[in-house]
């Protein structure tokens, strides 16, 4: 056995070890020289992506406007129906007033009766006397319509409001009438008044 020394414990005085033949040295890599982008694929694909933008907004404006146009007509038409709804509407109103019910009643044949009966229930106790009805006693307003009602009382109206006026006008030609004939009577006086005046102031009254 030999004896190791500080040296060598320590590691120093070591010899580098050499390397393998084998190996190679490292040596740094130059930078790679840049190479040119080709700018004309970049702008046709530029260009490509920008034609379909367009494109497609096109046909989104087309497709809305064809829409509005679809809406404004549906609208126009719900309007149209809504119209035609309300004229029936007011149509079956008429139709159901009592005025034209009992005026389609009376062209059928049947008139009112004067004298109902009714049945009390649960006990079935009858209340009135029932009879029949004949066929004039229908009183003659219910043949007529409502509008032909309306218009008989606008008439009747106009009657009463043309006779009050020649009744105002007859009262105002009467009061007229006699104060004229009071001024008449007045101004008879006052020359009779003068005159016996004038014949009390004469020769014969000195």
């Amino acid at each position: 056995m030999s004896a190791i020394t500080a040296d060598d414990a320590t590691g120093h005085g070591r010899r580098p070890r050499a390397d393998p033949p084998h190996r190679r040295k490292l040596a740094a890599v130059p930078d790679p020289e840049p190479q040119p982008i080709r700018r004309m694929p970049f702008v046709l694909l530029l260009v490509g992506i920008l034609g379909v933008g367009m494109l497609g907004l096109l046909v989104l404006n087309t497709n809305l406007q064809g829409q509005t146009f679809q809406l404004r007509a549906l609208n126009e038409q719900a309007q149209e129906l809504a119209n035609q709804r309300n004229q029936l509407q007011v149509q079956v109103d008429q139709l159901r007033t009592p005025a034209y019910l009992i005026g389609r009643a009376a062209k059928l044949g049947m008139v009112p009766n004067p004298s109902p009966a009714f049945v009390i229930l649960p006990d079935g106790r009858i209340v009135g006397s029932p009879q029949a009805a004949a066929a004039g006693q229908l009183p003659e307003w219910m043949l007529k319509s409502a509008a032909q009602i309306q218009h008989d009382q606008e008439t009747a109206a106009a009657e009463k409001k043309a006779a009050d006026a020649a009744r105002l006008a007859a009262r105002t030609v009467t009061q007229q009438a006699a104060q004229d004939a009071a001024d008449r009577a007045a101004a008879a006086k006052k020359d009779a008044t003068d005159k016996a005046s004038s014949t009390s102031t004469g020769p014969g009254g000195r």
